[in-house]
């Protein structure tokens, strides 16, 4: 039976005011916060990839597996228009939301390259994936001291401070962040032609899906950006078959910039396209109702921040779709119900989550995708959220949006 394997890792760094997650990496200045990535929870999913020697047929060319093996470094391919063109969708989406706009340099386009190449050649050469490996660490690992650290021919420093300060980045010392994303992809039929164009917008999509990783990507803090995206084919793999991705963002600021005084959703009011459902991040943000995502993911979340504020409070909280009016379920992520309260990945209080909780619905097309038949909000389909926010036990806003899902997901 044909069946089509994604699994998907992202990885993001949080500031001193957004909180964190899944391996975060944060430079402000000479402190470094360095979290837990989810790493270890989705490298199994590489043995979905295993496939046996043999022969395959690319149109009417027969290519020996072996001969395909050999060649496997040579089948990674920089895509340095599609990188550029990620710091676009991603301007994008922070400007029609009111997060402000993020500028191309050179220096930290650089920087995230180096460090993709770098994670590309410990998917491309280690014979098994180490258990523990975090990819924002350049750190040698046990067992694959010859792929990590510095016998890894990308190396440039073993967490992302090092890198920043060898890097020929002029404003290293104000605050400096790096997300990363990546995705295998396995047809066990072949995979046909692959649009990594849309790969690569459904890893940022999914990274925008993730509470402590949209907080940071949208941050109003950072005006620079440095992107990279890179393909290959994992180590003894079928490149007929199965395709990896990698996208390294790193985000960084010139200068200490003033944070807006107003009230900003992710998604906001007429955004569209957005991905439909969160299926794995760490921290878990909704570890308090003791759920696993990756077998029970839950829908989109609304991002509500008050970045001038010392604290909020949400309220009131409807959530429905649009168009028949039924309610969805919904949990509120905020600095009283924070699962990770005194960890770098505390949230602010300025800050919150509003999280849809679909177990109810039963809408996965892809065989194996959730256990419980559970891929998010629907696809394609318009939502609305309206809430009150108190800020600083002051003023009351009240404030509705409308987005409308994606397919991503399905």
């Amino acid at each position: 039976m044909n069946a089509l394997y994604r699994t998907g890792l992202v990885i993001a760094m949080a500031s001193v005011f957004i909180g964190s997650c899944d391996g975060s990496s944060l430079v402000a200045g000479n402190r470094i916060s360095q979290l837990l990535d989810k790493t270890a929870a989705t490298w199994p999913a590489l043995s979905h990839l295993a496939d046996k020697a043999g022969s395959n047929k690319i149109g009417s060319k027969e290519l020996d597996y072996k001969l395909t093996k050999a060649k496997f470094p040579a089948a990674s391919i920089n895509h340095h228009q599609l990188a550029a063109s990620t710091i676009e969708r991603l301007n994008q989406r922070r400007q029609a939301c009111g997060f402000g706009q993020l500028q191309r340099n050179e220096a930290l386009m650089a920087l995230s390259e180096q460090h993709a190449k770098y994670i590309q050649h410990v998917f491309v050469q280690a014979d098994a994936m180490p258990k523990h490996y975090a990819p924002h660490s350049e750190q040698p690992v046990s067992g694959f001291i010859g792929v990590t650290g510095a016998q890894n021919p990308y190396y440039t420093g073993e967490d992302l401070l090092a890198r920043v300060q060898a890097a020929n980045y002029q404003h290293r010392d104000n605050i400096v962040g790096e997300s990363i994303g990546t995705r295998l992809l396995y047809e066990s039929a072949g995979l046909s032609e692959l649009n990594t164009g849309q790969v690569t917008s459904e890893m940022l999509t999914a990274l925008l899906a993730a509470p402590y990783h949209l907080a940071t990507l949208l941050s109003p803090a950072f005006n620079q950006n440095g992107s990279s995206i890179i393909s290959f084919v994992p180590h003894h793999k079928d490149y007929t078959k199965a395709r990896g991705f990698i996208l390294v963002t790193t985000n960084a600021a010139s200068e200490k910039l003033p944070l807006p005084d107003k009230l900003l959703t992710y998604p906001c009011d007429g955004s569209s396209n957005t991905a439909r459902m969160l299926d794995n991040e760490t921290p878990n943000p909704v570890q308090g109702l003791g759920r696993d995502l990756r077998e029970d993911p839950v829908g989109q979340p609304v991002y509500i921040t008050y970045l001038a504020a010392k604290k909020i409070q949400v309220s009131r909280i409807r959530f429905i779709d649009a168009n028949t009016q039924q309610p969805v379920p919904n949990y509120l992520l905020d600095a009283t119900s924070d699962p990770h309260k005194n960890t770098a990945a505390e949230l602010p209080t300025n800050s919150a989550f509003i999280i849809p909780l679909t177990d109810s619905f039963r809408n996965c097309t892809a065989q194996g995708r959730s256990v419980h038949n559970n891929c998010g909000l629907d696809a394609n389909t318009r939502y609305r959220a309206s809430f009150t926010v108190q800020v600083d036990d002051g003023k009351t806003l009240q404030h509705s949006i409308d987005f409308t899902t994606g397919s991503y997901g399905d």
